[in-house]
């Protein structure tokens, strides 16, 4: 566990932020698979891990909670949410004119087709 344990030992929730899991390498038979955990609950983001990471580029690297939970953007609809779903009504759509979209989308694709014949 080398190249693992600096980034556990700077944990300043040691065992809880990280943690590993253990699981045997079936190809080989002789070999265990040690895998890092990050558990979003418990890690504060302080990035101690990142900078004690031995690897030449950090193996681990901590984002922002919001990047990492995967907040979705204000322009996302949840359709199950009645409510959420009457910003639809407020909304307006941008419409812009290449000259490509001119044409019929099936005409677009098939332009400049004569020389492959």
């Amino acid at each position: 566990m080398p190249v693992i344990e600096p980034a556990l030992r700077a944990c300043p929730i040691l065992g809880e932020a990280i943690t590993v899991e253990y699981a045997k390498n079936d190809r080989t038979g002789k070999h265990a698979y040690l895998t890092p955990l990050v558990h979003a609950d418990a890690c504060t983001g302080c990035g101690l891990c990142e900078k004690a990471c031995v690897t030449d580029k950090a193996s681990i690297f901590v984002l922002p909670k919001e990047v990492a939970m995967g907040k979705a953007g204000s322009y996302y609809i949840k359709g199950w949410d009645k409510s959420d779903e009457k910003r639809l009504e407020e909304a307006s759509s941008i419409k812009s004119t290449t000259e490509i979209s001119k044409e019929k989308a099936i005409d677009s694709l098939n332009s400049n087709m004569e020389d492959l014949y």
